[in-house]
C-alpha cells in the first residue's frame, strides 16, 4: 500500500494532515513539534549508582532482573546492567507467541555474549495467542481501531506478571525496565482527537468473542498469578513488595539512538528481522498489524508519532523518518496479512474487510 504524496505533511516532522486535531503554523510546522517539551533525564547517573549498590545483596543469586524482550531498547539495558555496572543479571523473556523469527536469535545472542542466565516464560496453553485472537475476532465488526484497542492485552500483563514473579521467587531485590519516554507516543495522542473505536456496553453484551477474550484473560492469570501485587486490570499490575525496587533506566542515562543501535549491534551481534525497515519495535508481529490499521484510520503508522519526537529530539532526521514511514507503508500491509492469516487463523472472509478499508480522505 503506497502513500498518497498528495498529503500535507509537517514541514518539521512527517506527520500528516489526515491525522484528527492536527493543525499547522503558517510555517507548516504541526501542533504536535509546537507543543514538543525535549524529555530529559529526570535523575543523575550518581543517584541510580547509589540504587544499584544499596540493591546488592551479595548472597542473593542475582542482583537483578531485565525484562528482555529481544528488542533494541531491552537488549541495550542488559547490556549497561552487565558491562556498566557489574550487576549479577537474571534475562526474564515472556514469549508472547508473537516473536518475530529474529528475537528468539537476538536474546540469544544477548544472553551468550554477556554470559547471563535466561529466564523463558510462555502459556503452556498458548493463551496469548487465544486472547489476541479472540479480540481481534471480536472486533472485526467495528473498524481498524477497535481492532487496535486490544491488540496488546496479552502481551501488557505478561511481560509485567513474567518479571514480578522472577524477582519474588529469586528473591531479587532489583528490576532494571528499558522504558524511555521519546518513544511514548500515548501522552501526545491524548493531545490529538485520534481515538479509536472502542466497543460499547451493549455491544460486548452480545460479542462472543469479548466474552472468550475475557475468560482467556482469567486463564492467563491463573496461570501467572501475581501474589502480594495489586492486578489493577488484565493488562495492569502495580508490584506492592516493599523489598523490590523497580528502575526505568533511562530516567537516569540519555536515550540515544544510534548509541544504542550501535552498541547492540556491535556487542552483542543484535540483528534486525529480514523485510523489517526499522530497528524499533521489531520483537512482536502483531506492530505491524497495528500499523497497518493506522495507516488505513489516520495516514500514518503508530511509529510516525514516535519518530515526530525523535525528530524534535535530534535523534532522527526528517528525511530519515519519511524514508522509513513510505517503507513502512508497503511492509506492514505484507506483515499484517501473514499474522492475520497465519498466526490468527482468520479465514478469507474475516479478513476480506480488514484489508479492503478505504485510505483516509483529505480535502
Amino acid at each position: 500500500m503506497a502513500m498518497n504524496s498528495h498529503i500535507r505533511r509537517c514541514s518539521r516532522c512527517i506527520i500528516p494532515e489526515t491525522v484528527p486535531g492536527i493543525t499547522f503554523d503558517e510555517a507548516g510546522v504541526c501542533s504536535l513539534c509546537c507543543a514538543y517539551v525535549a524529555p530529559h533525564k529526570s535523575r543523575e547517573e550518581m543517584e541510580l549508582r547509589g540504587l544499584i549498590e544499596e540493591s546488592r545483596i551479595p548472597t542473593n543469586q542475582y542482583d537483578c532482573v531485565v525484562p528482555l524482550s529481544g528488542g533494541r531498547d531491552s537488549s541495550f539495558v542488559l547490556y549497561m546492567a552487565v558491562k556498566r555496572y557489574g550487576l549479577r543479571v537474571l534475562a526474564v523473556n515472556y514469549d508472547n507467541e508473537f516473536q518475530t523469527d529474529q528475537t528468539p536469535v537476538n536474546i540469544e545472542n544477548a544472553c551468550r555474549c554477556l554470559g547471563v542466565e535466561l529466564l523463558r516464560v510462555r502459556s503452556r496453553w498458548n493463551i496469548a495467542s487465544k486472547i489476541t485472537r479472540a479480540s481481534v475476532r471480536g472486533a472485526l465488526p467495528y473498524g481498524l481501531g477497535a481492532i487496535t484497542d486490544d491488540m496488546c492485552a496479552a502481551c501488557a500483563f505478561g511481560y509485567i506478571s513474567a518479571a514480578y514473579r522472577a524477582a519474588e521467587h529469586y528473591r531479587t531485590p532489583l528490576i532494571l525496565w528499558g522504558h524511555a519516554s521519546v518513544e511514548h507516543t500515548d501522552r501526545m495522542l491524548k493531545t490529538l482527537a485520534v481515538k479509536h473505536r472502542r466497543l460499547t456496553r451493549r455491544e460486548k453484551l452480545l460479542n462472543f468473542e469479548y466474552y472468550k477474550a475475557q475468560a482467556y484473560g482469567l486463564l492467563q492469570r491463573c496461570e501467572f498469578p501475581v501474589p502480594g501485587n495489586r492486578v489493577l486490570s488484565r493488562k495492569r499490575v502495580r508490584l506492592k513488595n516493599e523489598t523490590i525496587r523497580e528502575i526505568r533506566l533511562f530516567d537516569y542515562l540519555s536515550w540515544d539512538r544510534e548509541e544504542i543501535k550501535r552498541t547492540i549491534i556491535g556487542e552483542l551481534g543484535w540483528q534486525k528481522p529480514a523485510g523489517y525497515v526499522s530497528t524499533w519495535r521489531t520483537d512482536c508481529k502483531l506492530h505491524e498489524l497495528m500499523n497497518y490499521c493506522w495507516l488505513r484510520e489516520f495516514g500514518c503508522t503508530k511509529d510516525c508519532f514516535g519518530h515526530c519526537n525523535m525528530i524534535n529530539a535530534g535523534q532522527m532526521s526528517r528525511s530519515e523518518a519519511l524514508e522509513q514511514e513510505e517503507q513502512m507503508a508497503v511492509a506492514c500491509e505484507r506483515g499484517a496479512q501473514q499474522v492475520l492469516r497465519e498466526d490468527l487463523n482468520l479465514t478469507e472472509a474475516e479478513l476480506a474487510p480488514i484489508m479492503s478499508r478505504a485510505e483516509p480522505a483529505t480535502d
